[in-house]
């Protein structure tokens, strides 16, 4: 017999998730300068996954488990879907680099060569880092994109729910916001809000073009954040001058869903890859 708190999460597997996810994805905030920080913060990056293991776990049990993990290695899709998400986050940060050159913010001493030079003379650190962070990430993208975005299109089809999860995203790092040396600290939230919706659309284009794959959110995750780490130490302009950086994001997003088809966003082509997304 299920007791109350089951039943009132299987009624509600959305809110619970995201309850969940911040609960547990903040906590670990207020045991910092403790004895229990370096485990408790480890938590962090996973709270999402975590959360969406609890609420499948309680909707759909092993069936539902099954699914989800599924598609974190469903790796035979189109090649396509793998070169928008590793390249991509490149094409973001020319564009961010190109846009912050013309209004003036980057100093004519710094080429967009010696970002790519990064790549080039260290591919192996590259390539391992990027390997390294694919799997870190995955603690993200099984609750984001994993559980909540098939969930989200199926309620709100595909557009809002490139919106809405993107609103949710960008919240969930908000106590990064006072963690001195984090990539969040120092930068305009609202600011951050709006590049986590515009990210949030190619995560959606990547995930349905790829008929529901996590793992490249995976590999775009870890790509961007690849990307990010280079460009920033040879251009932190991109992040501090992060309103007009938003229009990089914007036009990276506008061409991914014009290069997987604009379809991909239309409520009618709306589909579902997990088991049971009530």
């Amino acid at each position: 017999m299920e007791n109350k708190l089951s039943r009132t999460i299987k009624q509600n597997p959305l809110l619970a998730f995201f309850m969940l996810t911040y609960i547990i994805g903040w906590t670990p905030y207020t045991l910092r300068h403790t004895a229990a920080e370096s485990i408790s913060m480890g938590i962090v990056n996973f709270s999402p996954a975590i959360a969406g293991i609890i609420v499948l776990g309680l909707t759909q049990g092993k069936e539902g488990l099954q699914a989800l993990f599924g598609s974190l290695f469903r790796w035979k899709v189109k090649i396509k879907w793998y070169l928008i998400a590793l390249f991509a986050p490149i094409l973001l940060e020319v564009l961010a680099y190109v846009v912050q050159r013309i209004v003036g913010n980057i100093d004519s001493t710094r080429q967009l060569g010696d970002f790519f030079r990064i790549f080039q003379t260290q591919l192996p650190v590259v390539l391992a880092f990027l390997f390294f962070l694919v799997i870190l990430t995955a603690g993200e993208e099984l609750g984001w994109r994993g559980f909540a975005l098939p969930r989200l299109i199926k309620r709100f089809g595909a557009f809002w729910a490139s919106v809405l999860l993107g609103i949710f995203w960008g919240i969930w790092h908000l106590p990064m916001y006072w963690l001195p040396g984090s990539n969040q600290y120092g930068i305009p939230f609202f600011g951050y809000v709006l590049a986590c919706i515009g990210y949030s659309f190619i995560y959606t284009c990547l995930y349905r073009g790829s008929g529901g794959s996590v793992l490249l959110a995976c590999v775009y995750h870890g790509a961007s954040n690849l990307v990010l780490n280079f460009g920033h130490i040879l251009f932190p302009e991109v992040i501090s001058n992060l309103y007009i950086s938003l229009i990089a994001v914007a036009l990276t997003a506008l061409i991914v869903v014009l290069v997987s088809g604009k379809q991909i966003l239309k409520p009618e082509k709306a589909q579902v890859y997990a088991i049971g997304t009530y």
